[in-house]
């Protein structure tokens, strides 16, 4: 029987990083795609030289790579290429808060994860692993635009719906994946994702989208989750004019009246009895709330012009 010795995994250390660095291509360059052997010349020793902290793109494809580290120091890293290793954890990587681009394709993932931090990702590829579930990507939920999950195991079509929130993403890959061998796998991801522009590597064609959403199984959930999106819009809209007139009120150093009405509307016995107003105070509920508010909002506002104004002559202050 013949015998194959196996390989040890690499360690990223500073040698191997230094020998991934790759220049991003200057904008002229990339136009023409026409390298000079000048320019060749130049990226050489720069590569050589360029401090990590200034690094934008890592490459480290095809390195045999386990364990994602020794990262640290590489603030600035825009692109990450981890694709075609053995690795089986995405981790360390919340310092790396300016990466864009990271491909993890083809490696032993099981698991999205350690994404928490990287809120500017905007196109992450994990084809070819063996992730089962679509939970570990809410943290890019304002910034994804591109996500590659072809070929691995998921299985659950109605997961999908949980991408609907990202207002940005534009291309999906789910091919490969036991819940795209359904036969409404397509119309079900074309009528619940409307903001795709490319599923599968495939353009998206507007009488395709509208042919999936008329579908009759399909009508009925779609006006239930449109209901709900809706609401959750509208408690989301209450619940940030709430900070924001929080926020405004303690700016104005008048906290104290920040949730004034909610705590008149639920007085309790022991309220009513500690605040010795409290019948004027429900009487001016009940028939002058509007100009009470009227009169409390130019009084914050007046009180904001006043800080503003002492600001303003404290730096002037500082500046003499």
């Amino acid at each position: 029987m013949r015998y194959v010795e196996a390989t040890a995994p690499t360690v990223i250390d500073e040698t191997l990083s230094r020998a991934c660095i790759q220049l991003l291509q200057p904008k002229e360059l990339s136009q023409t795609g026409v390298e000079s052997e000048s320019y060749r010349h130049q990226a050489a020793n720069k590569q050589a030289t360029l401090p990590f902290v200034e690094v934008e793109c890592l490459m480290f494809s095809f390195k045999n790579v386990l364990k994602i580290n020794n990262l640290v120091g590489f603030d600035r890293l825009v692109k990450l290429y981890l694709d075609n290793n053995v690795i089986v954890r995405i981790e360390n990587l919340d310092h790396l808060a300016n990466l864009e681009w990271l491909d993890l394709s083809f490696n032993n993932i099981e698991q999205i994860s350690g994404l928490s931090n990287l809120s500017r990702l905007e196109n992450l590829s994990l084809f070819n692993n063996k992730i089962k579930s679509l939970d570990g990507l809410d943290a890019l939920v304002d910034s994804l635009q591109v996500l590659s999950l072809g070929n691995n195991q998921i299985k659950d079509l109605e997961r999908t719906r949980t991408l609907r929130k990202f207002p940005k993403l534009h291309a999906v890959t789910f091919a490969g994946n036991p819940m795209a061998a359904k036969d409404d796998y397509r119309a079900f991801v074309l009528a619940h994702l409307r903001h795709l522009q490319f599923l599968d590597y495939r353009l998206v064609d507007e009488s395709e989208v509208a042919q999936a959403e008329s579908d009759g199984a399909l009508q009925e959930k779609l006006q239930e989750i449109r209901v709900t999106e809706q609401q959750q819009e509208e408690s989301d809209e209450i619940e940030r004019k709430v900070s924001d007139r929080s926020s405004l009120l303690r700016h104005a150093n008048m906290g104290a009246l920040n949730g004034f009405w909610g705590r008149m509307d639920t007085a309790t016995a022991e309220f009513t009895g500690k605040v010795n107003v409290v019948e004027q105070l429900a009487e001016l509920h009940g028939r002058q709330r509007s100009k009470f508010e009227q009169r409390l909002h130019e009084f914050v506002e007046a009180n904001l012009a006043a800080i503003a104004n002492k600001e303003k002559e404290a730096r002037e202050f500082g500046e003499a």
